[in-house]
């Protein structure tokens, strides 16, 4: 346990002092206003999604663990956690994308629009985040410590290199493009290495779903960028209605939501 405790606690410093560095070289390089977008930016990805994946991680962590000595109920418990993860958030993110322009008025000002594409990138590598999330917590549960901690470090350090060149390359919506490409890297990263050590890998049905819901989010991206406003929303929507409706579809099989809802319906007549 104090092993455990000590590599989440290095693990979490190398993290916080990536994303120290990288503000850094923001703001020499931008100026001091650019880390605050930033700053803004992902506070608005991150605090939604965040409750999203601590919602789950309540539930999911604790089953993990569970049945963290048998590969093949690990295999599972992970699937099925992925199914869901990706079933519950995709949804979210293709609304996200969508409406991210309101959404900053909203929550901040007009001048901060000029984070809107780092956002639409953002909202892209959120599949690819949650999906390795998901696979990650198997290195937690098995109590591998030094897979976790190298698995971090490494991840963190092509991160701020991801970081760097893509503010470099295309400023801030640069750092939406590397945070897309990071988390696919580390997707492959914690995929191959649980293969390895664990024989994990995903079922058909995962890859169904994951591909169904991103191919939908990237058409609602695509459209937001060359279709002019008001006709992009009317697409988009449509594109929405399908993922919300597939996502339905696919969790009712897994879970009793269609009865639940009758029940609530019926509660309150």
């Amino acid at each position: 346990m104090l092993k455990m405790g000590f590599m989440l606690s290095l693990s979490g410093f190398i993290t916080v002092f990536a994303s120290y560095l990288l503000k850094i070289f923001i703001g020499r390089t931008g100026g001091v206003d650019q880390v605050g977008f930033y700053n803004a930016g992902f506070a608005m990805m991150n605090t939604y999604v965040a409750m999203i994946f601590t919602a789950m991680i309540t539930d999911y962590y604790p089953r993990l663990s569970e049945v963290s000595s048998d590969n093949v109920q690990t295999k599972k418990t992970i699937n099925e956690q992925a199914e869901i993860a990706i079933l519950v958030i995709a949804p979210i993110l293709t609304g996200f994308i969508t409406f991210v322009d309101w959404a900053i008025i909203l929550l901040y000002s007009h001048e901060f629009i000029i984070i809107k594409d780092m956002l639409h990138w953002t909202a892209l590598g959120m599949f690819f985040k949650t999906a390795s999330w998901v696979i990650g917590f198997v290195f937690l549960a098995k109590g591998a410590s030094n897979t976790f901690f190298w698995s971090e470090l490494v991840s963190s350090i092509y991160m701020i290199l991801l970081n760097i060149f893509g503010y470099s390359w295309l400023g801030l919506s640069g750092l939406g493009v590397s945070f897309t490409v990071g988390y696919f890297l580390l997707f492959l990263q914690n995929f191959f290495v649980a293969k390895h050590k664990y024989h994990f890998g995903f079922a058909s049905e995962f890859y169904r779903i994951f591909i169904i819901q991103f191919v939908l989010g990237l058409l609602c991206f695509f459209t937001m960028k060359s279709v002019s406003s008001p006709f992009s929303y009317f697409i988009c929507l449509v594109f929405i209605c399908l993922s919300i409706s597939y996502s339905f579809i696919e969790l009712n099989r897994r879970l009793p939501i269609q009865q639940m809802l009758l029940s609530i319906r019926n509660k309150y007549r």
